[in-house]
């Protein structure tokens, strides 16, 4: 008995809908559903899939703060299966630029509003997505090291 029971807990979900799913304790181990996926891809940008990912998870309750910003980079991951080379190569930027946004959150190094969070988040998404944004950015940094 006490064996079934402990299979029954590795196959319920703890964290289950429309989006994605987790089926390990780690919740922050997140799977994206594959009909939602191919529909979304099909109807909109990926830039605007992830900032709609990011928006779902920044406002679901069953992550703790810094869990949450892991929990997109794991989503994000999950979502690479899904798109060709050079849509791969801006998930793995957007997965870049939110490990460094964790690194700062984590080591507290800068104190982050929490109305400032989901700005920061998008932000970093667009620099993923955007050329331009990025080299402007790039020639401020530049700039100020001058």
């Amino acid at each position: 008995m006490k064996k079934l029971q402990e299979e029954l807990k590795k196959v319920q979900l703890t964290i289950d809908n429309d989006i994605y799913f987790c089926k390990y304790e780690n919740k922050t181990k997140l799977s994206l559903r594959k009909e939602f996926i191919e529909s979304a891809i099909e109807s909109s940008k990926l830039e605007d899939l992830v900032i709609f990912l990011a928006t779902n998870i920044f406002q679901d309750e069953n992550f703790y703060k810094k869990q949450k910003v892991i929990a997109l980079i794991n989503a994000v991951k999950d979502l690479k299966a899904y798109v060709n080379s050079q849509e791969r190569y801006n998930l793995n930027l957007v997965i870049r630029n939110l490990k460094s946004y964790h690194k700062i959150e984590k080591e507290e190094k800068h104190f982050i509003l929490k109305d400032e969070r989901m700005f920061i988040i998008q932000a970093l998404i667009k620099v993923a997505f955007s050329g331009s944004f990025h080299h402007i950015l790039l020639d401020m940094y530049n700039l100020k090291k001058a």
